[in-house]
């Protein structure tokens, strides 16, 4: 079994889906010490987020067009390496300007990650096994997710820049891949215009579109609501910053999704996927409503939990549903599409909530990001129904 190409290559995937979360999990916990060594405001350090995810707005749809024509490894390699270089570069800088720059070229080496790991199982797996396979996935990115901020908070308790070692993990799964990454799928030869063109008609399918909506909203609620604001919560809630315990309270949440996502394929016999969609944003707003209440260290831990069994629904089920609408053709190119409509929502969702923290405080952020959840939720139902309605029609 484990001289089998394909099992070969899912330890692969599992092993990218792992440092594409890695930027982004383990320096929240640092959060408040970084703003108090460079002397910055709470609202700033949400952009080392925001540079972080920004590259990949414009990179990761060309990043897929290149991974479509000329093979995943092409890609993914240089990838890989660049973001264990440039991410080990952060721990040496003690300028903030100089350390938004680093992160922006980590970025850089990013932005394919996250759209190529699933492009890979999309290649690999048909059916009720590849929602089964994007439950695991969903699975070991919450492990990642749950096991980073712990890493993180216990090295940021030590000196701040620690936590930028760690992105040196990247460079050896980059050799890996050269090594063992067997099976491509490559686009047919056709003209770049050609390709554009199934590219945008896979796009303007309603199901794609509406996919799309629910994953920058989810991002945008993810990154900005939660991810960026816990930190000052349980500074207020505790009177202190401590990262450790941060990290375990961020941990929470991705142990609840990894301990969830492996029984996806059980509970999507039950439930249509679109259901399951649904429902993970009216989880979300509930788990955000919570947080303006608590008074507890203890208490913390229930909307991470709410939060952590909405994103075992939302992560496989959405990149499921999306995988089901794409050829293999084109389906690095589209599933790098909504890789970058996830950057768009982690760059811009510290931002908007930043500005929603100006107006009304920490508790307004977790006002705003409920009601937004609420709001795509209702739409999701309308969509889906039209859907539903026009599918019955033909």
């Amino acid at each position: 079994m484990k001289n089998n190409p394909r099992f070969l290559n899912l330890q692969l995937i599992f092993s990218i889906s792992i440092i594409a979360v890695l930027g982004l999990t383990t320096i929240t916990p640092a959060f408040p010490r970084i703003a108090e060594v460079f002397a910055i405001g709470k609202e700033q350090v949400g952009y080392l987020m925001a540079v972080f995810t920004l590259p990949g707005i414009v990179l990761t749809p060309l990043a897929g067009v290149l991974a479509d024509r000329y093979g995943r490894k092409r890609v993914l390699v240089p990838s890989l390496l660049l973001f264990g270089a440039m991410g080990f570069a952060c721990s040496f800088v003690r300028d903030f300007e100089l350390l938004l720059l680093f992160r922006f070229l980590e970025g850089v080496g990013a932005a394919s990650l996250g759209a190529l790991n699933v492009t890979l199982i999309g290649d690999l797996f048909e059916g009720k096994d590849r929602v089964a396979v994007m439950g695991y996935n969903a699975a070991v990115l919450s492990v990642g997710t749950a096991g980073f901020p712990l890493i993180g908070g216990a090295l940021a308790s030590l000196e701040w820049y620690y936590v930028f070692y760690l992105p040196l993990a990247a460079i050896p799964v980059g050799i890996a891949v050269v090594l063992l990454l067997k099976k491509e799928n490559l686009a047919p030869e056709t003209s770049i215009s050609n390709y554009f063109r199934l590219a945008w008609y896979g796009m303007k399918n309603r199901r794609v579109a509406t996919i799309f909506i629910a994953t920058l909203a989810s991002y945008i609620v993810l990154f900005g609501a939660f991810l960026n604001y816990i930190p000052f919560l349980v500074e207020r809630i505790t009177g202190s910053a401590d990262p450790k315990f941060i990290g375990i309270v961020l941990s929470s949440m991705s142990a609840v999704t990894a301990l969830c996502s492996p029984f996806l394929r059980r509970i999507s016999r039950h439930f249509r996927l679109e259901t399951l969609l649904k429902t993970s944003f009216v989880l979300y707003a509930c788990g955000l409503l919570f947080m303006p209440v608590l008074d507890s260290k203890l208490l913390i831990f229930v909307p991470t939990i709410i939060y952590g069994v909405a994103q075992a629904f939302f992560l496989p089920v959405s990149q499921s549903l999306l995988v089901d609408e794409t050829e293999s053709a084109n389906r690095a190119g589209i599933m790098s599409v909504n890789r970058m409509i996830t950057q768009i929502g982690q760059t811009a969702g510290p931002l908007l909530m930043g500005l929603a923290y100006g107006g009304f405080e920490l508790d307004g952020v977790f006002f705003v990001g409920a009601g937004f959840a609420f709001l795509v939720m209702i739409l999701l139902v309308v969509q889906f129904k039209k859907i539903d309605m026009a599918g019955n029609e033909q």
